[in-house]
């Protein structure tokens, strides 16, 4: 009988040692595969988590390279033109109507002081007063009504000293006012557009009106002497000198152009 039971313990000793041989190498199976697995680096599964990007990261970084390519493409649409070499820019003159009148030039000046060079300052007075006559009344200057009847009564009597009392310095004296209107003629204060200006308010007698516009258009197509033979033919010079002018007057006009 005690035999029997040493062997039935002994028995049962055994299978409790199998059944907890096998649940240590259970436990210890389970815990083989819950374990991280290595790589063949020997890394863990979490190093490799953190050594590569995730999948996500990897698509979206993908797809931010391929949006942005085309913005970099869209910076430079074709080849950037060299820029040519700078060209040194040159002001064309522009014409326009003298705001100045020509007497004003210097050269002209110095013309008519060449003509003049011989003839006293004293006789000079009446060709002085033509150049202030010029001055106020040259092209798109603004003349007051008043202050134009006055010149032009002052051009008058200024033509009208030098052929009536100019007896010693005539030649000089007519060919400068000749010079005059010849360089005032096309677009000065001489011209037809300007010349006869203020002529309705003009202060003179009926004869001097007509003598006004008589010498100043005989002068006028005169001034030039290279067309003077030709023009000569266009002026009836009896007619031009008929009023305003004395007998000796007429006649110095008559003798310069060998009338």
């Amino acid at each position: 009988m005690g035999k029997h039971n040493t062997k039935a313990s002994s028995t049962q000793l055994q299978q409790d040692m199998e059944a907890a041989a096998q649940a240590e190498a259970l436990a210890q199976e389970t815990q083989e595969t819950q374990a991280p697995a290595q790589t063949a680096t020997g890394a863990t599964e979490g190093e490799q988590q953190q050594q590569e990007p995730a999948p996500e990261t990897t698509v979206q970084e993908s797809a931010e390279q391929t949006q942005s390519e085309p913005e970099a493409k869209d910076l430079i649409v074709e080849p950037i033109a060299q820029p040519a070499p700078a060209v040194a820019v040159v002001d064309k003159p522009v014409v326009v109507e003298a705001t100045q009148p020509v007497a004003a030039n210097a050269t002209t000046n110095e013309q008519l002081d060449a003509i003049l060079k011989n003839v006293p300052p004293a006789n000079q007075f009446d060709i002085a007063r033509i150049r202030t006559y010029l001055q106020t009344m040259a092209p798109r200057r603004p003349v007051d009504a008043k202050v134009g009847v006055s010149e032009q009564v002052a051009l008058y009597r200024a033509i009208q000293n030098i052929i009536n009392r100019q007896e010693e310095y005539f030649t000089q004296l007519f060919t400068a006012l000749l010079f005059i209107f010849k360089a005032e003629g096309k677009t000065g204060a001489m011209s037809d557009r300007y010349r006869m200006r203020f002529m309705d308010n003009i202060t003179l007698h009926q004869g001097d009106r007509k003598a006004f516009a008589n010498l100043t258009q005989m002068l006028h197509i005169l001034a030039d002497p290279k067309s003077r033979g030709l023009a000569m033919g266009q002026v009836n010079l009896e007619k031009a000198l008929e009023n305003g002018l004395t007998a000796e007057g007429r006649k110095r006009v008559l003798d310069y152009f060998g009338a």
